[in-house]
Protein backbone atom coordinates (compact mmCIF):
# COMPACT_ATOMS: atom_id res chain seq x y z
CA UNK A 1 0.00 0.00 0.00
CA UNK A 2 0.85 3.10 -0.94
CA UNK A 3 0.96 5.16 2.68
CA UNK A 4 1.61 8.67 1.09
CA UNK A 5 -1.50 8.35 -1.43
CA UNK A 6 -3.62 6.93 1.66
CA UNK A 7 -3.26 9.89 3.61
CA UNK A 8 -4.03 12.17 0.76
CA UNK A 9 -7.47 10.22 0.60
CA UNK A 10 -7.76 10.02 3.75
CA UNK A 11 -8.01 14.17 4.41
CA UNK A 12 -10.33 14.16 0.83
CA UNK A 13 -12.90 11.73 2.81
CA UNK A 14 -12.38 14.00 5.97
CA UNK A 15 -12.96 17.37 3.64
CA UNK A 16 -16.76 15.73 3.23
CA UNK A 17 -17.23 16.16 6.77
CA UNK A 18 -19.23 12.90 7.06
CA UNK A 19 -17.82 10.13 9.85
CA UNK A 20 -19.42 7.26 8.84
CA UNK A 21 -17.55 7.91 5.75
CA UNK A 22 -14.26 7.81 7.58
CA UNK A 23 -14.84 5.21 9.48
CA UNK A 24 -15.89 2.80 6.22
CA UNK A 25 -12.90 4.43 4.41
CA UNK A 26 -10.58 3.28 7.79
CA UNK A 27 -12.20 -0.48 7.52
CA UNK A 28 -11.68 -1.03 3.82
CA UNK A 29 -7.89 0.36 4.31
CA UNK A 30 -7.05 -1.71 6.85
CA UNK A 31 -8.28 -4.94 4.99
CA UNK A 32 -6.38 -3.91 2.14
CA UNK A 33 -3.11 -3.59 4.13
CA UNK A 34 -3.74 -6.71 6.01
CA UNK A 35 -4.71 -8.94 3.17
CA UNK A 36 -1.37 -8.06 1.43
CA UNK A 37 0.26 -8.69 5.34
CA UNK A 38 1.54 -5.25 4.54
CA UNK A 39 2.27 -4.26 8.65
CA UNK A 40 4.15 -1.25 8.37
CA UNK A 41 0.76 0.36 6.10
CA UNK A 42 -1.25 -1.37 8.86
CA UNK A 43 0.43 0.12 11.44
CA UNK A 44 0.08 3.85 9.81
CA UNK A 45 -4.00 3.14 9.94
CA UNK A 46 -4.14 1.80 12.69
CA UNK A 47 -2.63 5.18 14.34
CA UNK A 48 -4.74 7.53 12.26
CA UNK A 49 -7.74 5.80 13.58
CA UNK A 50 -6.09 5.99 16.90
CA UNK A 51 -6.08 9.82 16.54
CA UNK A 52 -9.95 9.92 14.66
CA UNK A 53 -11.69 7.98 17.78
CA UNK A 54 -10.16 9.71 20.25
CA UNK A 55 -11.10 13.10 18.49
CA UNK A 56 -14.72 11.73 18.22
CA UNK A 57 -14.83 10.77 21.71
CA UNK A 58 -15.13 7.04 20.72
CA UNK A 59 -12.73 6.18 23.21
CA UNK A 60 -13.08 2.41 23.46
CA UNK A 61 -12.07 2.62 19.55
CA UNK A 62 -9.24 4.61 20.05
CA UNK A 63 -8.00 2.18 22.66
CA UNK A 64 -8.49 -1.13 20.98
CA UNK A 65 -6.61 0.32 17.72
CA UNK A 66 -3.68 1.60 20.40
CA UNK A 67 -3.09 -1.82 21.60
CA UNK A 68 -3.31 -3.48 18.29
CA UNK A 69 -0.94 -1.38 17.40
CA UNK A 70 1.42 -1.62 20.36
CA UNK A 71 1.42 -5.37 19.67
CA UNK A 72 1.63 -5.79 16.26
CA UNK A 73 4.44 -3.64 16.28
CA UNK A 74 6.24 -6.03 19.12
CA UNK A 75 5.32 -9.19 16.91
CA UNK A 76 6.70 -7.85 14.01
CA UNK A 77 10.23 -6.29 14.98
CA UNK A 78 9.33 -3.10 14.61
CA UNK A 79 9.88 -1.70 17.98
CA UNK A 80 13.07 -0.81 17.67
CA UNK A 81 11.96 1.97 15.81
CA UNK A 82 11.47 5.86 16.62
CA UNK A 83 8.03 5.32 14.73
CA UNK A 84 7.58 2.54 17.68
CA UNK A 85 7.65 6.17 20.53
CA UNK A 86 5.51 7.96 17.90
CA UNK A 87 2.58 4.49 18.31
CA UNK A 88 3.31 4.91 22.27
CA UNK A 89 2.52 8.93 21.83
CA UNK A 90 -0.73 8.38 20.38
CA UNK A 91 -1.33 5.52 22.48
CA UNK A 92 -0.52 7.86 25.68
CA UNK A 93 -3.00 10.96 24.48
CA UNK A 94 -5.93 7.81 23.66
CA UNK A 95 -5.91 6.92 27.40
CA UNK A 96 -5.41 9.93 28.82
CA UNK A 97 -8.09 11.50 26.54
CA UNK A 98 -10.29 8.56 27.70
CA UNK A 99 -9.43 9.16 31.19
CA UNK A 100 -6.92 6.34 32.25
CA UNK A 101 -3.84 8.49 33.66
CA UNK A 102 -2.28 5.92 34.63
CA UNK A 103 -1.58 4.18 32.22
CA UNK A 104 -1.22 7.37 29.98
CA UNK A 105 1.52 8.35 31.62
CA UNK A 106 3.08 4.96 31.69
CA UNK A 107 2.88 5.66 27.68
CA UNK A 108 4.13 9.06 27.88
CA UNK A 109 7.39 7.59 29.64
CA UNK A 110 7.93 5.05 27.26
CA UNK A 111 7.45 7.18 24.60
CA UNK A 112 9.91 9.63 25.64
CA UNK A 113 12.62 6.78 26.45
CA UNK A 114 12.43 5.47 22.93
CA UNK A 115 12.67 9.22 21.22
CA UNK A 116 15.55 10.09 23.39
CA UNK A 117 17.17 6.68 22.02
CA UNK A 118 16.40 7.39 18.48
CA UNK A 119 15.70 11.33 17.85
CA UNK A 120 17.57 14.53 17.74
CA UNK A 121 16.81 17.22 20.37
CA UNK A 122 14.87 19.60 18.09
CA UNK A 123 12.83 16.47 16.14
CA UNK A 124 9.55 17.84 15.56
CA UNK A 125 8.29 14.18 17.15
CA UNK A 126 9.83 15.61 20.81
CA UNK A 127 7.66 19.14 21.00
CA UNK A 128 4.71 16.41 19.96
CA UNK A 129 5.70 14.57 23.38
CA UNK A 130 6.55 17.92 25.35
CA UNK A 131 3.16 19.14 24.02
CA UNK A 132 1.28 16.21 25.03
CA UNK A 133 2.52 15.64 28.34
CA UNK A 134 1.94 19.66 29.19
CA UNK A 135 -1.65 18.26 28.78
CA UNK A 136 -1.15 15.70 31.63
CA UNK A 137 0.48 18.15 33.62
CA UNK A 138 -2.61 20.65 33.32
CA UNK A 139 -4.79 17.97 34.21
CA UNK A 140 -2.62 17.39 37.05
CA UNK A 141 -2.87 21.34 38.23
CA UNK A 142 1.16 21.43 37.75
CA UNK A 143 0.04 24.54 35.45
CA UNK A 144 4.52 25.73 35.91
CA UNK A 145 5.59 22.13 34.47
CA UNK A 146 2.59 22.50 31.17
CA UNK A 147 4.26 26.08 30.34
CA UNK A 148 7.92 25.19 30.75
CA UNK A 149 7.04 21.78 28.33
CA UNK A 150 5.09 24.08 26.29
CA UNK A 151 7.95 26.60 25.68
CA UNK A 152 10.47 23.44 25.07
CA UNK A 153 7.80 22.28 21.99
CA UNK A 154 7.69 25.57 20.62
CA UNK A 155 11.41 26.18 21.18
CA UNK A 156 11.44 23.60 18.53
CA UNK A 157 8.38 24.24 16.32
CA UNK A 158 8.64 28.01 15.38
CA UNK A 159 11.64 27.81 13.52
CA UNK A 160 10.45 25.27 11.18
CA UNK A 161 8.00 26.60 8.48
CA UNK A 162 6.55 23.31 7.65
CA UNK A 163 5.37 22.96 11.44
CA UNK A 164 2.75 26.16 11.43
CA UNK A 165 -0.10 24.04 12.55
CA UNK A 166 1.65 22.24 15.20
CA UNK A 167 3.26 25.42 16.32
CA UNK A 168 -0.26 26.53 16.17
CA UNK A 169 -1.66 23.80 18.95
CA UNK A 170 1.14 24.69 20.93
CA UNK A 171 0.53 28.13 21.35
CA UNK A 172 -3.64 27.64 22.08
CA UNK A 173 -2.69 25.59 24.66
CA UNK A 174 -0.11 28.06 26.14
CA UNK A 175 -3.09 30.25 26.06
CA UNK A 176 -5.10 28.12 27.92
CA UNK A 177 -2.55 27.56 30.75
CA UNK A 178 -2.02 30.93 31.02
CA UNK A 179 -5.66 31.71 31.24
CA UNK A 180 -5.99 29.15 34.36
CA UNK A 181 -3.20 31.41 36.13
CA UNK A 182 -5.08 34.60 35.38
CA UNK A 183 -2.84 36.02 32.76
CA UNK A 184 -5.04 37.14 30.44
CA UNK A 185 -2.90 39.38 28.48
CA UNK A 186 -0.41 36.82 27.92
CA UNK A 187 -3.26 34.32 27.07
CA UNK A 188 -4.38 37.08 24.68
CA UNK A 189 -1.04 37.11 22.92
CA UNK A 190 -0.89 33.70 22.32
CA UNK A 191 -4.15 32.81 20.93
CA UNK A 192 -3.88 35.43 18.73
CA UNK A 193 -0.88 34.18 17.31
CA UNK A 194 -2.34 30.59 17.45
CA UNK A 195 -5.21 31.46 15.54
CA UNK A 196 -3.80 33.50 12.97
CA UNK A 197 -1.65 30.33 12.26
CA UNK A 198 -4.51 27.90 11.91
CA UNK A 199 -6.34 30.05 9.41
CA UNK A 200 -3.34 29.91 7.36
CA UNK A 201 -3.68 26.62 7.60
CA UNK A 202 -5.02 24.71 4.21
CA UNK A 203 -6.20 21.47 6.04
CA UNK A 204 -8.07 22.42 9.17
CA UNK A 205 -10.70 19.27 8.76
CA UNK A 206 -8.43 17.21 10.93
CA UNK A 207 -7.50 19.82 13.62
CA UNK A 208 -9.93 19.78 16.69
CA UNK A 209 -7.46 22.47 18.41
CA UNK A 210 -8.59 25.20 16.23
CA UNK A 211 -12.27 24.99 17.84
CA UNK A 212 -10.38 24.58 21.16
CA UNK A 213 -8.40 27.64 20.52
CA UNK A 214 -12.00 29.49 19.81
CA UNK A 215 -13.69 28.28 22.74
CA UNK A 216 -10.10 29.45 25.25
CA UNK A 217 -10.65 32.64 23.17
CA UNK A 218 -14.80 32.39 23.71
CA UNK A 219 -13.69 32.28 27.17
CA UNK A 220 -11.21 35.35 27.18
CA UNK A 221 -14.04 37.84 26.06
CA UNK A 222 -16.45 36.08 28.58
CA UNK A 223 -14.24 37.16 31.82
CA UNK A 224 -14.33 40.42 30.36
CA UNK A 225 -17.72 41.21 29.83
CA UNK A 226 -17.59 40.70 26.18
CA UNK A 227 -20.87 38.43 26.37
CA UNK A 228 -22.13 39.01 22.63
CA UNK A 229 -18.70 38.69 21.28
CA UNK A 230 -18.57 35.11 23.16
CA UNK A 231 -21.30 34.18 22.11
CA UNK A 232 -20.69 34.29 18.36
CA UNK A 233 -17.33 32.50 19.16
CA UNK A 234 -18.82 29.60 21.10
CA UNK A 235 -21.57 29.57 18.43
CA UNK A 236 -18.55 29.30 15.57
CA UNK A 237 -16.35 26.72 17.68
CA UNK A 238 -20.00 24.66 17.98
CA UNK A 239 -20.37 24.74 14.43
CA UNK A 240 -16.68 23.58 13.44
CA UNK A 241 -16.52 20.75 15.89
CA UNK A 242 -20.16 19.16 14.81
CA UNK A 243 -19.25 19.31 11.41
CA UNK A 244 -16.25 17.62 11.50
CA UNK A 245 -15.82 15.37 14.72
CA UNK A 246 -20.02 15.01 15.24
CA UNK A 247 -20.77 15.82 18.70
CA UNK A 248 -18.15 14.67 20.87
CA UNK A 249 -16.47 15.11 24.51
CA UNK A 250 -15.27 18.87 23.57
CA UNK A 251 -18.57 19.90 22.06
CA UNK A 252 -20.54 18.78 25.05
CA UNK A 253 -18.24 20.86 26.93
CA UNK A 254 -18.44 23.77 24.51
CA UNK A 255 -21.93 23.74 24.98
CA UNK A 256 -21.53 24.13 28.51
CA UNK A 257 -19.42 26.79 28.29
CA UNK A 258 -21.83 28.92 25.52
CA UNK A 259 -24.90 27.91 28.25
CA UNK A 260 -23.09 29.96 30.74
CA UNK A 261 -22.68 32.93 27.85
CA UNK A 262 -26.32 32.16 27.00
CA UNK A 263 -27.24 33.40 30.96
CA UNK A 264 -25.33 36.03 31.40
CA UNK A 265 -26.94 37.86 28.35
CA UNK A 266 -30.33 37.12 29.96
CA UNK A 267 -31.46 34.25 27.60
CA UNK A 268 -31.81 31.86 30.15
CA UNK A 269 -34.50 28.75 28.26
CA UNK A 270 -31.67 29.20 25.57
CA UNK A 271 -28.94 28.67 28.35
CA UNK A 272 -31.22 25.82 29.43
CA UNK A 273 -31.04 23.91 26.40
CA UNK A 274 -27.83 24.40 25.65
CA UNK A 275 -26.99 22.99 28.90
CA UNK A 276 -29.08 19.74 28.47
CA UNK A 277 -27.46 19.13 25.15
CA UNK A 278 -24.31 18.99 27.07
CA UNK A 279 -25.44 16.62 29.76
CA UNK A 280 -27.02 14.38 26.87
CA UNK A 281 -23.95 14.65 25.02
CA UNK A 282 -21.52 13.88 27.79
CA UNK A 283 -24.36 11.00 29.14
CA UNK A 284 -23.68 9.09 25.31
CA UNK A 285 -19.81 9.59 25.11
CA UNK A 286 -19.92 8.43 28.85
CA UNK A 287 -21.89 4.80 27.55
CA UNK A 288 -19.73 4.55 24.34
Amino acid sequence: MDTVLFLQRLDAVFASSEIEKVQDFFRDQLAEAESESDWPSVVTILNEMIGFFRNTSAYGEALRASERAIGLMREQGLADSAAFGTTLLNAATAYRAAGDIVQATDLYRQAHDVFKAYLDDDDPRLAGLYNNTADLCRQAGDHQQALDLLDRAYAILSPIVGKRNATAIVQANMARVLLILDREEAAAEQLAAAIALFEQEEALNRAPHYAAALATLGELRFRRGSYQAASQIYRDALTYLRSRFGENRDYALTCRNYALVLEALGERDQATTWQAKADDVLKKVSAA
